[in-house]
């Protein structure tokens, strides 16, 4: 994977650790009330589902993880945990893309961006919006053809929306190492995206394709590391405390 494929998949961050869309759920079955799609602009807060969905698609092309966090609405630890690894990623990501746009083709165009994310406010306008009291979902209209639209729960809080993020969960709960393998790769990608954006804009990369396989490289190596020793304390017979035998020649107490 490239340096900006890298930044642009964290600037979309419509990605979990199952290696889904964020918004691949099933809508639950309820007799609920439907908002039927249509082109009503819904403002840029967390009034509503789709104001919500706004913010955050902001906050990712801006790189803000504070208000990615407070759009996000993790109700157990290990929610929690993917919750920092969506706001962290789109912020080194961000970092990525800005750094890299040193090198020759690698700005973005402002215009084809605007252009993108204003369909992207059109379609979640577009969406439609099913309410449950203080739950919703909300489902998009895809693209392209035969391919079914994304749908995102939301709860309200305190009367804000915000999204939930069990689906990102569920798929990994089962398998507890899984889920501690897959976390722990995501922050060290994270951080060496990081470090990868600090050094690029500090000059110390001649072209893009080297900073990229550094990136790899240092993932790859550093993940290896952690696997390593985690297999190490796995595998370490427990010393208890008091049944060491004495060194020759020394008396016990």
């Amino acid at each position: 994977m490239s340096v900006m494929t890298t930044a642009r998949i964290g600037i979309v961050c419509v990605m979990t650790l199952t290696g889904t869309a964020l918004a691949q759920t099933t809508a639950p079955t309820t007799q609920a009330t439907t908002q039927a799609a249509g082109p009503t602009s819904r403002p840029f807060d967390q009034s509503s589902p789709q104001g919500a969905l706004k913010v955050f698609t902001v906050a990712a092309r801006e790189g803000n993880g504070e208000a990615i966090r407070g759009v996000l609405y993790p109700e157990n630890e290990k929610e929690q945990a993917i919750a920092e690894i969506i706001s962290n990623r789109v912020v080194a990501a961000v970092a990525l893309q800005n750094a890299a746009a040193r090198f020759p083709g690698q700005a973005l165009n402002p215009a084809e961006l605007d252009k993108a994310m204003a369909n992207a406010f059109n379609d979640i306008d577009s969406a439609e919006v099913k309410v449950d009291g203080d739950s919703a979902t909300l489902t998009t209209i895809s693209r392209e053809p035969g391919v079914p639209g994304s749908s995102i729960p939301f709860k309200r809080k305190d009367g804000k929306w915000g999204m939930l993020m069990t689906s990102m969960v569920s798929p990994l709960s089962a398998d507890p190492k899984e889920f501690e393998s897959r976390v722990t790769r995501a922050k060290i990608e994270t951080e060496v995206i990081r470090e990868v954006a600090v050094e690029i804009a500090a000059g110390k990369y001649n072209a893009l394709d080297e900073a990229g396989r550094v990136l790899q490289t240092r993932v790859q190596t550093q993940f290896e590391k952690w696997q390593t020793e985690k297999a190490k304390s796995t595998t370490q017979p427990v010393t208890t405390r008091g049944t060491t035998q004495p060194a020759e020649g020394t008396t016990q107490p």
